[in-house]
C-alpha cells in the first residue's frame, strides 16, 4: 500500500501557475503525476473563489497539520 505524500510548496506553486494559465485539473494532475482528485481537493480546500495562491495554500496546510 502506498503511503500518501503531501503536496509541497514547489508543487503548489506549479498548480498556481498552471491554474492561472487555464489548465484543467486533469492536465495539472498529469503534469505533476498526481491523482486528479488530489488536485481537485487541493483547489477546493485552498482556493478563494477562482483564485489559488500557493503561499496561502501552503500556510493553510501547515496550520491544519499542527
Amino acid at each position: 500500500m502506498k503511503k500518501y505524500k503531501q503536496l509541497d510548496y514547489k508543487e503548489r506553486t506549479k498548480i498556481e501557475v498552471m491554474r492561472n494559465k487555464g489548465l484543467s485539473i486533469r492536465l495539472i494532475s498529469s503534469n505533476l503525476k498526481r491523482s486528479p482528485s488530489t488536485i481537485g481537493r487541493e483547489l477546493k480546500r485552498n482556493a478563494s473563489g477562482s483564485c489559488y495562491l500557493a503561499h496561502l495554500a501552503s500556510h493553510a496546510s501547515r496550520t491544519r497539520g499542527s
